[in-house]
Parts: structure tokens; sequence; C-alpha cells
């Protein structure tokens, strides 16, 4: 239990670190570069600002015919977007002609958007980032990100800040059950903020390897729970061995 503890408590400290570089890394209201900048970015000038309607070269949305639990494409939804990143378990399926399917297959460095929930899970952003044939439903927006201009990793880095989070919910337009926010409004009236590529890829770098860190040392975690269960049950008599 005290090994466990002790591990939890790096975990919550990585976890830290990666709220306080987000915070240094990306420009705060107000601002137009970061506090903090790379040795060899120092000195390089503001980071442009554009609508981010510019940064993508097409937009879609996902499929709303009914799925099941078999099919033959996987279909994400709502509750597969975690974090920025996408959990593939609970997938539900279904089955297109291939011209339909095309249309709207995701690629590797697509950007989700959640458009349609209640107020607190509204504006969701996700990033594809596997090389498998998926698509969404209808209610998730799909941004396919101008690699010249933007580096897919650094975008969803970027909209999953709080401060880029606060901003897409307040696009959000409350209706009777839920909140929409309208693919056209994100496009024109989000506006990002991008350095060179360069500097792009660096930011990307240093805070996806940090990621690695966490989901390493969470495995860690889980081990040792599993292990402590394991323990549990050969050291305490089973029932019927009473």
């Amino acid at each position: 239990d005290g090994l466990i503890a002790a591990e939890g408590r790096k975990l919550a400290a990585l976890r830290d670190h990666k709220r306080g570089l987000m915070q240094q890394l990306f420009p705060q209201p107000g601002q137009t570069q970061p506090r903090l900048r790379f040795s060899e970015f120092r000195g390089k000038g503001e980071w442009e600002s554009k609508p981010f309607g510019e940064v993508v070269v097409r937009s879609f949305y996902g499929t709303s015919n009914p799925t099941s639990e078999n099919g033959q494409y996987p279909v994400l939804r709502m509750g597969n977007m975690a974090g920025g990143g996408l959990d593939f378990s609970n997938l539900v399926y279904i089955d297109l002609d291939p011209d339909s399917f095309a249309k709207i297959r995701l690629i590797r460095g697509d950007i989700l958007l959640n458009r349609t929930n209640s107020l607190d899970l509204v504006g969701k952003i996700s990033m594809f980032d596997r090389d498998i044939e998926c698509i969404t439903a209808s209610y998730i927006v799909t941004y396919r990100p101008d690699k010249k201009q933007i580096v897919p990793t650094f975008c969803n880095l970027m909209l999953n800040t709080q401060q880029f989070q606060s901003k897409i919910k307040a696009l959000a337009r409350p209706s009777v059950s839920q909140a929409n926010i309208n693919p056209t409004t994100f496009r024109n009236e989000l506006i990002v903020f991008v350095p060179k590529i360069a500097e792009q890829q660096k930011i990307a770098d240093c805070l996806t390897a940090l990621d690695e860190l966490i989901t390493a040392q969470t495995a860690k975690i889980d081990a040792l729970k599993t292990h402590k269960r394991g323990l549990m049950q050969q050291l305490f008599p089973a029932a019927e061995e009473e």
C-alpha cells in the first residue's frame, strides 16, 4: 500500500508538471507568445494568429445511420473521447458502402470536436492517431489540419489547454436539454496562435514524451494494484478452506 501511494504521488507530480508546462508553452489570454520558449526559438517573434478555419483543409460530420455491436467499420462516439486521446473500448460498428465510407473515413492527425452534448461535455477535443479504418458518429465533427501550417499533435494539445477549452465552450449555444457548437462558427470565430512548424513540433514532442511517462506510470500503478489483489487472495484462506 505504501508503494502504491508513493507511485501515485509520482503520477500526480507528473500530471501537475504537464499542466504547468501547458500554461507556459502556449500564449495566455491577451498575449501573442508563450512565457516559456525553447532556447532555439527565443527572440523569434510573436506567434501568428488566425481563424481555426485557415489551418484546416476539410471538415465533415460522421454518420447518422444506426449502429450495432457488430459490423464492418468501428464508429467513435463521445464516450470514446478522453483527455485529448481516444479510448477504443466499447465501440459500436456499422456497415457502409465503399463510397459512403470514403467520404467520412478518418486519417491519422484528424481533430475531432464533440459538437453536441451537455454544457459540461460539449467542446471535447481529441486527435485520431491510428492507421485503421474508422469513422465517427454524426455529433462529432472532424477537422483535417493543413500539415503545412499546423502540426496535428500541437493543434490537439493547444485546443485542450484550459484557455482554449474555455473559448470553445463559450461558442456553445444552449438548447432545451443540451448545448451545441456550430461547426462554421467554430471554424470562423475560434482564433488560434501558431508559431513556425519547427517550434510546433518541438512543443508537441516535449508534451508527448511527458504523456508517455504518465502512461507508463499509470500502468505501473495498475500492475501494483493487480499484484496486491493477487497477494490478498493467496495470503488469506478461501471460504472453502476455513
